[in-house]
């Protein structure tokens, strides 16, 4: 797998919440796919947990933002 790749998902995901409007649905696909593919890197959990909060998925960004604490 090559990490450019998961670099320019969180970037997508990043991008994709911050237009206008926001398409969390999209943003919330790349941070999917960017989890699958680096399980373990902390950034993409924690993109991973804004998106959830921009969501208003209060319980899932929290487990987000643990799992990229526990891993960074």
């Amino acid at each position: 797998q090559d990490p450019r790749m998961v670099i320019a998902m969180t970037n997508l995901a990043k991008l994709s919440a911050e237009q206008l409007p926001p398409d969390l649905d999209q943003a919330n696909q790349w941070t999917q796919k960017a989890a699958e593919l680096a399980p373990d890197n902390p950034e993409v959990f924690d993109v991973q947990g804004d998106i959830l909060e921009k969501r208003q998925q209060s319980n899932e960004a929290i487990a987000a933002y643990e799992k990229a604490l526990q891993l960074a």
